[in-house]
């Protein structure tokens, strides 16, 4: 599948012992008044099943209701907790057990989730299929743009790397910092072991499919290169823009960065 990422602005064995990691977070301004006026300390440690409750919650008080499409096409109607078909397409990526957290140190509260999986080439169908069957048509609406982003995406990867092994990519799915934890550099942390790990296993390339106006920058400003985009004006489906989020979100992008 490809990705969502969102952050506002102010198969081999996974070793969780060798990803624990104590970070401080280096001092910033307070972006509200309830912001923690003293450098955070947090650990990113590996997202796995059995966080996978715990996770679902974290994501219904934000991701759900705030991503930039999510918004657009009112995912979570009002009375409703969530949409189960996300909950669905979050937890599924667990399993290959790539997802990481940051977690407060001290408490173990979770700031921030970031959700990864294997992207092999060649799968674009599949996706398109997905969304094609999914029986929400809120959430069917962002399936098929991001099914639609990848098939471009890819066919600019295919161009770029002929050989399959080298357009294997470690996706970043979903990335999602509590708001009371933004401003602290969670979300470089994350992106930035993500790609150590890609590493690790030896998967050539990592890749981060951009929402949100505010996820796009920061990524570019990790070294990523962006490889597709397309302003949510010119996605149509029967003739209609089917996507017109609030600004500053104009575009949806597809980022890379070579890992090996």
């Amino acid at each position: 599948m490809a990705t969502q990422v969102f952050e506002q602005q102010p198969h081999d064995v996974f070793k969780p012992a060798a990803w624990n990691s104590k970070l401080e977070s280096p001092p910033t301004t307070p972006m509200s008044a309830t912001a923690p006026a003293t450098p955070m300390s947090y650990e990113i440690r590996p997202l796995t099943q059995q966080d996978g409750p715990r996770m679902i919650s974290f994501l219904r008080r934000l991701f759900f209701r705030d991503e930039p499409l999510n918004v657009a096409v009112q995912l979570v109607q009002p009375g409703e907790e969530t949409c189960r078909e996300l909950e669905e397409y979050c937890l599924s990526s667990l399993p290959d057990d790539l997802s990481l957290m940051a977690v407060d140190a001290a408490s173990g509260e979770m700031l921030a989730v970031c959700i990864n999986g294997i992207h092999e080439p060649g799968g674009e169908a599949e996706g398109e299929a997905a969304a094609a069957q999914c029986p929400n048509p809120r959430f069917r609406r962002i399936l098929q743009l991001l099914a639609f982003v990848d098939s471009r995406a890819s066919a600019a990867l295919k161009q770029r790397f002929p050989d399959p092994a080298d357009r294997r990519q470690l996706e970043v799915r979903i990335l999602s910092v509590d708001g009371a934890a933004r401003g602290r550099g969670l979300a470089t942390a994350l992106i930035s072991r993500t790609s150590e790990l890609a590493k690790q296993r030896g998967i050539p390339l990592v890749r981060v499919d951009c929402t949100s106006h505010y996820s796009a920058r920061a990524v570019g400003r990790l070294g990523f290169e962006c490889v597709f985009s397309m302003p949510y004006a010119q996605y149509k489906r029967d003739g209609e823009v089917v996507f017109t989020p609030d600004e500053p979100h104009k575009e949806v992008c597809t980022y890379i960065k070579r890992a090996v």
